[in-house]
């Protein structure tokens, strides 16, 4: 394929899944160029149910290129045919909270209250821009 082409031509895939998104898996990948390591969301034309589906990634690649705030990972690029698109986001490290909470039990007062204040300033500043997020989670 034309686009996994290009993709190989300037990241460099690494084989291990990061993690399965609602289309498809999610691969650490490295520039070839920078060095630099990114999460790349992978998904197939084939894999999508119908246009809603398609017109839900094309908004979340259209929502990602807007917005700009430190606690969502950055857009980098897209690459894409009709065949499957894969788009590069910035690599968040430390996990999930989920995982965090199953392995260290409950969070103290003062750690829960600096993640709901974060995520709180995300969803602040997404409704500012007229954005709601439907899945929040812990994951």
């Amino acid at each position: 394929m034309e686009e996994d082409r290009k993709v190989y031509e300037f990241y460099d895939v690494e084989d291990t899944v990061l993690g399965i998104g609602m289309h498809g898996p999610v691969y650490r990948v490295t520039n070839k160029e920078s060095g630099k390591s990114y999460a790349m969301k992978s998904m197939r034309a084939s894999d999508l149910k119908n246009d809603c589906d398609f017109d839900a990634i094309r908004n979340e690649v259209d929502i990602l290129a807007f917005i700009d705030h430190p606690n969502i990972a950055n857009l980098v690029e897209v690459f894409s045919s009709g065949v499957s698109m894969h788009m590069i986001i910035e690599l968040c490290y430390g996990g999930e909270l989920l995982d965090h909470l199953h392995q260290n039990g409950p969070y103290s007062e003062r750690m829960a209250k600096k993640y709901i204040k974060e995520m709180l300033d995300v969803i602040r500043y997404l409704h500012g821009l007229n954005i709601v997020h439907c899945d929040l989670k812990l994951e």
